[in-house]
């Protein structure tokens, strides 16, 4: 068969594309890895994997949620949204901890789910 004839099927032959995976399965797949606890230990758990609180500036706040940023403020000053933080003692540099932003947008989905089970 010349190549002019070869399907695009046949070119690949069984490979599929591969999918991108989420968080969460990246995160389980390096739980199931962990290495094996010592001789005696087996009842004990890991302590969670914890490290620095990542800040996130205003372009990423707006992006993962998904606010205009006059929409931002004005729930910040009615205490809908958590409040930034300054990054350095002197200065207008602000950042949002990350998590406390995720936990607001788990907040306000169960608040939909709730309201939708009514």
């Amino acid at each position: 068969m010349d190549k002019a004839n070869e399907t695009l099927a046949e070119r690949i032959g069984d490979k599929q594309p591969q999918r991108r995976r989420t968080i969460t399965e990246v995160l389980a797949e390096k739980e199931e890895k962990a290495p094996p606890l010592p001789q005696g230990q087996q009842g004990h758990q890991w302590p969670p994997q914890r490290g620095p609180p990542t800040i996130w500036r205003l372009p990423m706040v707006l992006a993962v949620t998904g606010m205009a940023k006059s929409a931002l403020w004005k729930a910040i000053s009615e205490g809908q949204f958590p409040r930034p933080i300054h990054i350095f003692a002197s200065g207008r540099a602000v950042g949002w901890v990350a998590s406390e932003v995720i936990e607001h947008i788990e907040q306000r989905i169960k608040a939909r789910d709730q309201q939708a089970a009514k």
